[in-house]
Protein backbone atom coordinates (compact mmCIF):
# COMPACT_ATOMS: atom_id res chain seq x y z
CA UNK A 1 0.00 0.00 0.00
CA UNK A 2 1.90 2.94 -1.17
CA UNK A 3 0.66 6.45 -3.14
CA UNK A 4 0.17 6.16 -6.85
CA UNK A 5 -0.86 2.10 -5.62
CA UNK A 6 -4.40 1.68 -7.89
CA UNK A 7 -7.64 -0.22 -6.47
CA UNK A 8 -10.98 -0.94 -7.97
CA UNK A 9 -14.66 0.00 -6.95
CA UNK A 10 -15.25 -2.58 -4.35
CA UNK A 11 -12.25 -3.43 -3.15
CA UNK A 12 -10.98 -2.38 0.37
CA UNK A 13 -9.15 0.50 1.75
CA UNK A 14 -5.98 -0.49 2.93
CA UNK A 15 -5.43 2.84 4.68
CA UNK A 16 -6.89 5.82 5.75
CA UNK A 17 -5.90 8.02 2.57
CA UNK A 18 -7.67 10.29 -0.52
CA UNK A 19 -8.10 8.59 -3.77
CA UNK A 20 -8.17 10.46 -7.36
CA UNK A 21 -10.57 8.78 -9.84
CA UNK A 22 -8.12 7.30 -12.60
CA UNK A 23 -10.50 5.71 -15.15
CA UNK A 24 -13.68 4.10 -15.41
CA UNK A 25 -13.28 -0.14 -14.83
CA UNK A 26 -13.79 -0.85 -18.54
CA UNK A 27 -10.69 1.02 -19.30
CA UNK A 28 -12.51 4.00 -20.60
CA UNK A 29 -12.42 7.63 -19.44
CA UNK A 30 -16.13 8.79 -20.67
CA UNK A 31 -18.26 9.58 -19.01
CA UNK A 32 -15.71 11.39 -16.92
CA UNK A 33 -16.78 11.66 -13.10
CA UNK A 34 -18.50 15.10 -11.72
CA UNK A 35 -15.70 17.54 -10.38
CA UNK A 36 -16.65 16.52 -6.72
CA UNK A 37 -16.69 12.93 -7.38
CA UNK A 38 -13.08 13.25 -8.63
CA UNK A 39 -11.37 12.64 -5.06
CA UNK A 40 -12.84 10.47 -1.99
CA UNK A 41 -11.53 10.24 1.27
CA UNK A 42 -11.60 6.78 2.76
CA UNK A 43 -10.82 5.12 6.47
CA UNK A 44 -9.06 1.43 6.18
CA UNK A 45 -11.24 -0.88 5.92
CA UNK A 46 -14.06 1.42 3.74
CA UNK A 47 -14.87 0.09 0.37
CA UNK A 48 -13.73 2.39 -2.74
CA UNK A 49 -17.16 3.41 -4.28
CA UNK A 50 -18.41 3.44 -7.91
CA UNK A 51 -19.30 6.78 -9.58
CA UNK A 52 -22.48 8.19 -8.19
CA UNK A 53 -23.36 10.01 -11.27
CA UNK A 54 -22.56 7.20 -14.05
CA UNK A 55 -23.41 4.01 -12.09
CA UNK A 56 -19.78 2.31 -12.67
CA UNK A 57 -17.30 0.83 -11.28
CA UNK A 58 -13.41 2.22 -11.40
CA UNK A 59 -10.05 2.95 -10.59
CA UNK A 60 -8.71 5.25 -8.03
CA UNK A 61 -4.98 6.21 -7.30
CA UNK A 62 -3.98 6.64 -3.74
CA UNK A 63 -2.44 10.06 -3.95
CA UNK A 64 -2.60 11.05 -0.11
CA UNK A 65 -2.45 9.56 3.20
CA UNK A 66 -4.56 10.87 5.59
CA UNK A 67 -3.74 10.88 9.97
Amino acid sequence: MAIGDMYMSGEVSPVKAIYMWHQNADGSTDPEPQEEERYVTLGTGDLLPEVSSSRRRAFWVMVRYCL
